[in-house]
């Protein structure tokens, strides 16, 4: 059978763009990609991406 050896989770917010600097300007993340609608950021080992939603 195949070894998982990553993963990465999607988080979501009504607000990417917000989101996204927050992953980045206050966890010290580094912004991979991103529009208004998706996007990825990482910090040492581990990728986190954000995508949007109306309604939490």
């Amino acid at each position: 059978m195949a070894e998982y050896i990553s993963a990465v989770p999607i988080l979501t917010a009504r607000d990417v763009v917000a989101a996204t600097g927050f992953w980045v300007d206050r966890l010290g993340s580094t912004r991979q990609f991103g529009s208004a609608e998706f996007a990825g950021v990482t910090r040492d080992a581990v990728t986190v991406d954000i995508s949007r939603v109306e309604e939490q």
